[in-house]
């Protein structure tokens, strides 16, 4: 499966190369007026910018809390936001803030108990997957990235069929702390 994984992903880089060459190929007038699509950002647009953030996978960011400005210029750059918070935790109300800009927030709350049904992380997986198929920037937070870290390295693991020790280093990256001993003991029930 890894080979398949990486037969694909060089398969997306040719096709990124073949779209970077045909639009520098363009003249100046079938150029549009400099409008962006999501899909067509590059990653020095959107890419992590603050201390609480880190790039991964897919062209997503993992992050912790972002700020209002924060959430309004990842909007502007056509992110779409998934928050592992609950309402509850938020300092300030994101889905109005999100939703006022006429951005896609989705919310899927998460605490350290709920990694360990096995129907809530194929769930999560699912969202993920479709997310990654729609393309284009995704900013993925909870407070301090803890929890994006431990679904991050869940999915590589259980849906990607990354070795667990691989999937433990990809999660540690997207900021797998405080939940790592709990993802350790998901990985090694499986």
């Amino acid at each position: 499966m890894r080979y398949s994984y990486s037969i694909l992903c060089l398969f997306l880089c040719m096709m990124i190369a073949c779209e970077e060459e045909t639009s520098s190929e363009m003249t100046a007038g079938e150029m549009t007026s400099g409008e962006m699509t999501a899909g067509e950002m590059t990653n020095t647009e959107f890419s992590a910018s603050e201390p609480y953030e880190r790039d991964v996978e897919f062209g997503w960011i993992a992050a912790g809390q972002p700020s209002e400005e924060r959430l309004r210029a990842l909007v502007e750059m056509g992110a779409r936001i998934i928050s592992l918070r609950a309402v509850s935790e938020e300092p300030f109300d994101e889905e109005a803030l999100v939703n006022s800009l006429e951005g896609t927030f989705i919310r899927y709350p998460t605490s350290g108990s709920d990694y360990e049904s096995v129907a809530f992380r194929e769930a999560m997986y699912d969202l993920y997957d479709q997310q990654i198929e729609l393309g284009g920037p995704v900013y993925l937070h909870c407070a301090s990235s803890n929890r994006v870290g431990a679904s991050w390295a869940l999915y590589h693991a259980e849906r990607l069929n990354f070795s667990d020790e691989e999937a433990l280093v990809i999660g540690q990256a997207a900021g797998l702390a405080g939940l790592e001993s709990l993802v350790l003991s998901i990985l090694e029930a499986n």
